[in-house]
């Protein structure tokens, strides 16, 4: 495992503000040289400390985004079962297994509210589901450095 210092953790923060931001950029606000800001990065991807980078989609479609919060309670031995078929919904685009009450959590997305309903429905007849709670995501309130 790799040690993360400050900086590190400081690199991967601005990162995920935005994966885009050039080297030179990144290198002034860590204070470092550029050589030092990509050997840093470089280290962290052949450690799989990132694993890969991705898109945040513009304030003007991500506004007309429906997006929810799934809590799942699965049926005892069906947790596999039901995993994998909710992998198999591209609407879900973040599945994670918990602890307390809700054995998973799936974070959705649709273009429109019949889809989202659509969606909902399709995950309704995965086999194993014992019960869910829907919550729908209103506005972010998270604020970047």
């Amino acid at each position: 495992m790799v040690e993360l210092d400050s900086i590190d953790r400081r690199l991967l923060s601005l990162l995920r503000h935005n994966g885009r931001e050039p080297i030179a950029s990144i290198a002034q606000k860590l204070g470092i040289s550029r050589v030092t800001a990509r050997s840093r990065l470089e280290r962290l991807l052949a450690n799989g400390i990132i694993e890969s980078f991705t898109i945040t989609l513009g304030s003007g479609v991500q506004s007309r985004m429906i997006r929810a919060i799934m809590l799942v309670k699965i049926e005892g031995t069906k947790s596999d079962h039901v995993v994998r078929e909710l992998n198999k919904i591209t609407e879900v685009v973040d599945l994670y297994s918990t602890s307390g009450q809700w054995d998973s959590i799936a974070i959705l997305e649709a273009d429109t509210l019949t889809h989202f309903d659509l969606t909902l429905r399709a995950i309704s007849r995965i086999s194993g589901i014992k019960m869910t709670e829907t919550s729908m995501m209103l506005s972010s309130r998270r604020a970047f450095p």
